[in-house]
């Protein structure tokens, strides 16, 4: 008696016949498994990677810290007197607050990272070139 193929018993097939189905499927399978990995080890080539959750966080603010730095370069070369309040309130204006019409800056940009970091760029310093953001 036969394997019935697709649940209907007029189209069997020998267990011969199914042996070199299962045979097949399983070879489809270990070719398409082996393309996904040839794939992953490409797809890797690509992106940076990090080995645990702290080297991914220090590569993702490692990238994050070019990228504004990029955007700081780029705001000093279109407003070349421009200032920190002025690049906030140009890409960042959720981080500054209006007294009666003064601009207050948030306190988590009043540091080392942001102020800092805005005050030691240059409009003549060289843009950063970045990839993708690492994902792992």
């Amino acid at each position: 008696m036969g394997i019935p193929f697709q649940n209907c018993n007029r189209h069997a097939m020998s267990n011969k016949s199914a042996a070199f189905l299962l045979l097949g499927a399983a070879a489809a399978g270990v070719a398409t498994y082996a393309f996904y990995e040839i794939n992953k080890k490409k797809r890797s080539d690509c992106y940076p990677r990090a080995s645990s959750d702290e080297q991914l966080q220090q590569a993702v603010q490692e990238y994050m810290g070019k990228e504004l730095e990029n955007l700081m370069i780029t705001f000093k070369r279109e407003v070349p007197h421009g200032t920190f309040v002025e690049f906030l309130i140009s890409h960042f204006p959720e981080n500054v607050k209006f007294e009666n019409g003064v601009p207050q800056c948030d306190e988590r940009v009043n540091n080392d990272s942001w102020l800092g970091r805005f005050q030691r760029v240059r409009a003549e310093d060289s843009l950063h070139q970045l990839s993708h953001p690492p994902t792992e």
